[in-house]
């Protein structure tokens, strides 16, 4: 579950930090979900229809975001990013 803390940055205020956190909260659980359904019907069909590498991939950085130990790049210190975040929301839908 993400906290305000792993959010706040000099760019984003408590309050802010606050309201995407109880944003992310309440969508990451659906989400995640529908990852893992698809994931597993994908695995089990004889010609999967998308990548599947990829989706594991999106479900592993969404999970490092939940934790707030997401890594845009390897120098990085772990944290949520909100602007990848996004982006791995597009990938879900």
């Amino acid at each position: 579950m993400l906290s305000t803390d792993s959010i706040t940055t000099r760019f984003i205020e408590q309050n802010q930090a606050q309201r995407i956190a109880d944003r992310w909260n309440a969508a990451y659980p659906a989400m995640r979900s529908i990852l893992d359904d698809v994931i597993k019907a994908q695995r089990a069909a004889e010609r999967p229809t998308v990548d599947v590498a990829r989706l594991e991939r999106v479900r592993r950085e969404m999970g490092q975001q939940d934790r707030g130990t997401f890594k845009a790049c390897t120098r990085s210190p772990g944290a949520f990013s909100v602007s990848h975040a996004f982006s791995q929301v597009r990938r879900v839908w």
